[in-house]
């Protein structure tokens, strides 16, 4: 392949690149809605339960093991099933939302590689994508734990406010207004604002990792044994893509 015919390569590809940006920003918004509506119902929820607290409750709740299989008042059992369902429902209602886009995603990127190097091959989108799973990205993680991974962390944060909400004597909306955030601002001043940020930044790695996958899978089915690492060099490339932009690697190097 010569020079120009690389370089024409390279400004589809770049092109292309911006369109699966909007694609994931699409996806983001998606699940970023569903994560709303499910935070925002159980919050409802905790804070019609915090109303109904005595203050002998309050003050078991400063120092409250939420993870302990002793039971408590009702009122605080309740308060603990909330939260199960909640970081619960985030995993098993965000994960198959993002594998369907994922697997869609991968049809797509291998189907326009084929196009694009002129070649016909016949695509499994679910077997691709399931590959990828098994392939960790991002310093080690997987598709897979993604959200339960957000979930728990998330859980942790939920858990050490209510602790200290009460601790300091905090109203009930207050404590809602640290994890939810005030209205006046938008909501962007609550635990769940930082959650979202997390949502958006693993899912686009995590589509990335679908995109790049289903690339070397689809060069290696074609019979091509090396490829060209391009970074889109932004504010938001890692350093480490940055590094290695312009490298030339086999096909099978891991």
């Amino acid at each position: 392949m010569n020079a120009e015919t690389q370089k024409a390569l390279l400004d589809v590809l770049s092109q292309h690149q911006a369109y699966l940006y909007r694609a994931s920003s699409q996806n983001v918004n998606d699940l970023l809605k569903v994560f709303d509506k499910l935070s925002n119902e159980q919050l409802f929820k905790l804070g019609e339960l915090f109303e109904n607290l005595t203050d002998s409750e309050r003050k078991v709740l400063q120092g409250f093991n939420f993870a302990s299989k002793s039971k408590s008042s009702p009122n605080i059992e309740d308060i603990k099933t909330i939260l199960n369902e909640w970081f619960s429902s985030l995993n098993s209602e965000l994960l198959p939302l993002f594998e369907q886009s994922a697997v869609g995603l991968a049809v797509y990127e291998a189907g326009y590689t084929v196009k694009l190097m002129g070649e016909k091959l016949t695509v499994d989108g679910e077997k691709i994508y399931q590959k990828a799973k098994k392939m960790p990205f991002s310093g080690g993680q997987l598709v897979d734990s993604i959200f339960s991974d957000i979930s728990a962390s998330l859980r942790k944060k939920v858990e050490y406010t209510i602790r200290d909400g009460f601790s300091q004597g905090q109203t009930n909306q207050q404590i809602v207004q640290r994890i939810k955030g005030k209205k006046s601002l938008d909501y962007k001043d609550g635990i769940l604002e930082s959650e979202r940020y997390v949502i958006d930044r693993q899912v686009r790695t995590a589509r990335s990792h679908v995109s790049n996958a289903t690339y070397i899978d689809t060069y290696k089915a074609l019979g091509y044994e090396y490829v060209k690492v391009v970074a889109t060099l932004d504010g938001r490339t890692c350093k480490y893509c940055a590094s290695i932009d312009g490298k030339v690697y086999r096909v099978d190097n891991p």
